[in-house]
C-alpha cells in the first residue's frame, strides 16, 4: 500500500510537470505610491501621474486541473512615483520623480474560463525585493524660466523596507494559443518607507505579452 501510494505521487508529480508551462514575458509598468497622495492632499493643484517603467521576467504554470493552475512568476520590475506642483501665483514649479527597482516573485492561481480556457483570471501573493533606485527633483521659476535639477541614488536608512509584500489581481487572454496578453494590479500591503505619520507602499499597474511554450 506504502509503495503504491509513493508511485501514485509520483506519477501525479510527472503528470503536472509534463503539463507545465514557461511563458517569457516583457510589459509595461505605470506606478503610484498612496504615500506622496497623502502629503499632497493639501495642495489641490498638484498632479500625481502614473511613473511609467518596464517588467521582464518569467512565468511557470503548473496545470493543477482542467480550468486552474500555479504560476510562480520572476521578473525584473521598476516602479517608482511622480508628482508636479504649480504655484502660479509664487511663479514656481515643483517635480519630483523617484524610480525603484525590484526583483519580484508573485505567485498566482490562474483561472481558466470558457470552453476553450483562453480567457483568465489571476490573483495571489507576491514578495519582491527593493534592489536600488534614484530620485530626481527639479524646481523652476516660471516667470524666468531658470531652473535647477538635482538628482541622486536612493540610499537605505533604517526608515526604508526593501522588503515587499504585496497582492496582485488581474486577467489575461491568450490568442491564437501563442501570445499571452495580461494586466494586473499590484497593491502594496508592507510599507516601502515611513516618515512621522505618512507610510508609503506600491500601487502598480502591469501590462506584459508573453509566449507559452509547453514542455
Amino acid at each position: 500500500m506504502k509503495k503504491l501510494t509513493i508511485i501514485t505521487a509520483l506519477s501525479l508529480m510527472v503528470t503536472m510537470f509534463l503539463q507545465a508551462q514557461i511563458t517569457p514575458k516583457i510589459g509595461m509598468s505605470l506606478s503610484k505610491n498612496n504615500g506622496m497622495e497623502e502629503e499632497l492632499l493639501y495642495y489641490p493643484e498638484a498632479k500625481i501621474p502614473f511613473k511609467p517603467g518596464y517588467s521582464i521576467g518569467v512565468g511557470y504554470d503548473i496545470q493543477i486541473s482542467d480550468a486552474i493552475s500555479l504560476q510562480p512568476n520572476l521578473q525584473y520590475i521598476q516602479k517608482g512615483a511622480k508628482l508636479s506642483v504649480t504655484d502660479e501665483i509664487n511663479d514656481y514649479k515643483y517635480s519630483e520623480s523617484i524610480d525603484l527597482n525590484y526583483i519580484e516573485m508573485p505567485v498566482l492561481i490562474k483561472f481558466g474560463l470558457g470552453s476553450a480556457k483562453k480567457f483568465f483570471l489571476y490573483g495571489g501573493p507576491s514578495i519582491g525585493y527593493w534592489l536600488n533606485g534614484n530620485f530626481k527633483f527639479s524646481i523652476e521659476n516660471t516667470g524666468t524660466g531658470e531652473s535647477d535639477t538635482i538628482s541622486e541614488k536612493i540610499v537605505f536608512d533604517e526608515n526604508s523596507n526593501r522588503a515587499e509584500f504585496s497582492v496582485q489581481l488581474g486577467m489575461g487572454y491568450l490568442i491564437a494559443n501563442k501570445i499571452l496578453l495580461d494586466v494586473k494590479y499590484g497593491i502594496g500591503l508592507s510599507d516601502i518607507y515611513s516618515s512621522g505619520d505618512i507610510a508609503y507602499k506600491n500601487r502598480v499597474l502591469q501590462l506584459s505579452v508573453g509566449m507559452p511554450f509547453n514542455l
